[in-house]
């Protein structure tokens, strides 16, 4: 199934939009702007700006658009102007392009050798990055910028802030503050979950918060209610209720989240097996970690969504500095945050902690499970529910494959359920008691009751 591209507008950006469209019109009168976009990757920052990029081109305005790209750790030098150069060269004919570059072509030239296809001696310039001729380069290409603004109104777009070089980084900064008088709008987006504290854009935002000419703003994810609108643009009807919960649950409102996993739906694969090409993307975050950083995430996994730090200390077996070492970098790289109530730890995408977990061998799965199972068992009051504490183990047990304490544990839970009139969870867990039943060869000792017994209990839960 291809998904189509669905308007922002249609799922819960208009407010958004009406911020960049409010920029758009002062910029156009005169008074330059500034605005900043964040927000965790795929939440869909990418898909506001193409559709205001469209908006902003039937208005009038031109729009050069420049991308950060990482390269082994590091910014590709000024790569966001180059980009904006190359489609300025590309879509001007050549001798208004030749009024617009006037002097500076052959210093422009360093950044884009196609702006001057003759440009004499190289050796009689220093390179484009050198430190004497930066601030000469800045004023070259603000007045380039301004040249064109005078024209039209001039919309600069720079996607990936935070994989900016410095140098790309200080122009940046130079011309948020230097194109007074312009009719320019300077629009960037950066991965808020990219945002390490020691990132070297976070000086810069905390600049621009405090500057009443930038504008920040930040996706967040969205509700169900905008899940289910943005399901129902790309199907074009009212999606089921079952399928938005679904989707809502696995996705946890992420943008681009939502359009993967409704694929995987409509492709009828179980949404709790995760495609190699998703559980790719999801990883590639966990692979930057420490390797002890990624067994705290793997231990962590095992307990499923969230974890208390008491539990998951107990069951990681790592000497102290080294947990909160090893947490501390997994909640900076945006793969675990901390619990509302600060007693433990929780995935910040469900989809990344089935990823951690599905990445796993088996043998190192069972073994976590089982640890947990002890752990538990030894310290009850380390369980993150007390009440659901026999339905937790089942889980780890099973998992484990002890099947004779997987079996004790699901006749408990079953009972703990039928007293809280949950049928259907009793009846999960009668289910469970009955398939391990035949491979405990002391199963009734370890149930408390007979196979006939556990049979009725069984059927009376499902009336």
């Amino acid at each position: 199934m291809r998904l189509r591209l669905v308007s922002p507008l249609l799922v819960g950006r208009s407010a958004e939009m009406a911020v960049l469209e409010a920029a758009l019109s002062r910029a156009a009168g005169g008074d330059p702007a500034v605005v900043i976009v964040g927000g965790e990757a795929g939440v869909g920052k990418s898909r506001v700006l193409v559709e205001f990029t469209d908006v902003a081109t039937a208005a009038g305005g031109r729009v050069l658009a420049g991308q950060c790209v990482e390269v082994g750790g590091d910014g590709t030098p000024f790569a966001p102007v180059v980009d904006m150069l190359r489609t300025l060269a590309r879509t001007t004919p050549a001798a208004e392009l030749e009024e617009l570059l006037g002097r500076g072509k052959r210093e422009l030239a360093r950044l884009l050798p196609e702006l001057d296809p003759d440009p004499g001696s190289p050796a009689a310039y220093p390179p484009a990055g050198d430190s004497g001729t930066s601030a000469q380069m800045f004023e070259l290409l603000l007045g380039l910028f301004a040249r064109l603004s005078v024209r039209q109104p001039l919309v600069l777009v720079l996607e990936d802030l935070h994989w900016a070089d410095q140098s790309t980084l200080d122009f940046f900064a130079f011309l948020a503050r230097t194109m007074r008088g312009t009719r320019i709008l300077l629009v960037a987006t950066y991965r808020s979950d990219e945002m390490h504290r020691r990132h070297p854009l976070r000086p810069l935002l905390s600049t621009w918060e405090r500057s009443r000419d930038v504008t920040r703003l930040e996706l967040d994810r969205f509700d169900r209610a905008e899940v289910a609108a943005q399901l129902s643009a790309i199907l074009g009807t009212a999606p089921a209720d079952a399928l938005v919960d679904v989707v809502f649950e696995r996705s946890d409102g992420n943008a681009f989240l939502v359009e993967e996993m409704l694929g995987i739906v409509e492709g009828d694969v179980d949404p709790r097996n995760l495609p190699q090409s998703l559980r790719d993307v999801l990883l590639a975050r966990v692979d930057q970690l420490s390797p002890d950083a990624q067994r705290v995430l793997r231990t962590a996994a095992v307990a499923g969504r969230w974890v208390p730090e008491r539990l998951l200390a107990a069951v990681a077996r790592l000497d102290e500095p080294t947990l909160y070492a090893g947490l501390r970098e997994a909640v900076e790289h945006h793969l675990l945050i901390v619990e509302a109530a600060g007693r433990g730890y929780t995935f910040r995408h469900a989809l990344a902690r089935d990823a951690v977990y599905e990445d796993m061998l088996p043998g190192e799965r069972g073994a976590l499970h089982l640890a947990y199972g002890e752990v538990l068992s030894a310290d009850p009051s380390l369980a993150s529910d007390p009440t659901s504490l026999a339905a937790t183990l089942a889980a780890h047990w099973y998992a484990a494959l002890d099947l004779p304490r997987t079996l004790t544990a699901s006749v408990e839970a079953a009972r703990q359920a039928s007293a809280a009139y949950a049928s259907t969870e009793a009846q999960r867990h009668l289910e469970r008691a009955i398939e391990v039943w035949p491979r405990v060869p002391d199963a009734e000792e370890r149930a408390g009751l007979t196979l006939v017994d556990l049979l009725l209990l069984t059927s009376d839960a499902s009336f």
